[in-house]
């Protein structure tokens, strides 16, 4: 009655003629084998899945689909920019409220150069996912058979949301859970890969997010780049603790009220 459902097939048929603009593209490119630079271009994500595809077609394996293609290059526009925004969006929001590490970070990243590390920015970008998981519920599990679990039994076909949100926030886990503390995570040998069940945003075990080290890397390409070039306060005079941290409900824990900072260049 509303018109959403026609809307929503209207945006997803423009979607999928997009991406088949994609692939036709790299596919031109391939059967024509022109570069403008006269020399073999960098094969980019497109022109290996056309080569896998290549490769695949009259095995008796799985068929790399044109579809497949198109869904998997959706996933890495939908599921890398909107969770790699959203967890710029509250590291910055949270080193705008604790203006000491704020400063302690743009004195690690401005003194950096290729060859320096920087735990610092590594710990900031933990703190973020800690507080703030890009996505709080992580995908279901089932369970493949009756069994029981700490007492508790748990039939077949059981399906169970881990709350990412809770476990990086459990006291029993963490001092001061609500506080943004980067410091806490640099003598510590927790890590975000799915080793240590106090930390999951990526998840954990064989269905561990796909996109975690280039997500990572992202992240903290990104924040390093914005706190060096830039240092960063609250328009119209407004004070650090005025900031609102509320998040709104969602599948994504973006920010209830859309960030708003003014960014002075050095």
């Amino acid at each position: 009655m509303s018109g959403a459902g026609a809307r929503a097939w209207r945006n997803i048929r423009r979607w999928d003629e997009l991406l088949e603009t994609v692939v036709q593209e790299h596919e031109a490119r391939r059967r024509g084998g022109d570069h403008d630079d006269g020399e073999a271009a960098e094969e980019g994500f497109v022109d290996v899945l056309l080569a896998l595809q290549a490769e695949k077609q009259g095995d008796d394996g799985f068929e790399l689909t044109r579809d497949a293609i198109k869904s998997l290059l959706a996933d890495m526009f939908a599921a890398g920019t909107e969770t790699t925004f959203i967890a710029l969006e509250w590291a910055l929001s949270e080193l705008v409220r604790n203006p000491a590490a704020m400063h302690k970070l743009q004195h690690e990243v401005r003194g950096a150069t290729t060859t320096t590390a920087t735990p610092y920015l590594r710990a900031v970008v933990k703190e973020t996912l800690r507080l703030h998981p890009p996505v709080p519920l992580l995908l279901p599990r089932e369970c493949m058979r009756d069994t029981a679990v700490l007492g508790f039994h748990v039939a077949r076909g059981t399906r169970v949301l881990v709350n990412a949100w809770a476990v990086g926030r459990d006291p029993a886990s963490w001092s001061a859970p609500d506080e943004f503390r980067p410091e806490r995570f640099l003598d510590s040998e927790v890590d975000l890969r799915g080793a240590h069940f106090q930390f999951v945003p990526f998840g954990a075990g064989r269905r561990v997010c796909p996109g975690l080290q280039f997500g990572l890397a992202t992240v903290e390409l990104a924040l390093a780049s914005l706190v060096r070039l830039f240092d960063w306060e609250m328009p119209d005079g407004a004070a650090p603790g005025e900031l609102d941290m509320s998040d709104a409900p969602g599948l994504a824990t973006r920010r209830r009220v859309p960030l708003r900072l003014v960014a002075n260049p050095l």
